[in-house]
């Protein structure tokens, strides 16, 4: 299972002391048909708001519903120079940032989230697979990355698990 699930993404890149086993047990039990009809508990949902950066109005409309009837504070904005006031004035738990937007460098962008909010969990995406990116993006500060298209249980597993590791820190 663990070997299935390193297959999928960014797990190579998650620090060494992060528990893998755990992360499995929170896949398994999200996917189980045991727990299918389970809601996730407030208090393992991030305070805070989700801020959606993407230049496409439609990718952050169709995530940003998605993510409000899941119970989460949402905020999207499709204009990247409009970020950091919005991550200073919302204080958003989680970040979803593009990272090919017209104007603006989702990575750029990534560094100086972090310089102004470094406890902001920072979900990287993109429509192009280059594992080279999805390591800078790791090393830049990044707790996550998908590719897009994504499926919204994808979206709601990653921001599950990026919600429990903020919660650890």
């Amino acid at each position: 299972l663990v070997n299935r699930i390193k297959q999928y993404g960014p797990c190579r890149y998650l620090p060494s002391s992060f528990d893998l086993s755990g992360l499995i047990l929170i896949i398994y039990k999200m996917v189980s048909k045991s727990q299918e009809k389970a809601k996730i508990k407030e208090d393992e949902k991030p305070s805070g708001y989700i801020l959606i950066v993407d230049d496409e109005p439609d990718v952050c409309e169709y995530t940003g519903k998605f993510l409000a009837r899941e119970g989460y504070k949402v905020c999207s904005v499709t204009d990247p120079r409009a970020v950091l006031g919005q991550v200073q004035t919302l204080k958003p738990s989680i970040v979803l940032l593009d990272i090919v937007m017209p104007d603006a460098d989702g990575l750029e962008l990534l560094k100086k989230i972090k310089s102004i909010s470094p406890q902001t969990q920072v979900i990287m995406m993109t429509g192009v697979r280059d594992e080279s990116v999805c390591r800078e993006s790791i090393e830049s500060g990044a707790c996550d990355y998908i590719v897009k298209p994504f499926s919204l249980d994808q979206l709601k597993a990653t921001i599950f698990i990026n919600s429990i590791k903020s919660h650890q820190n």
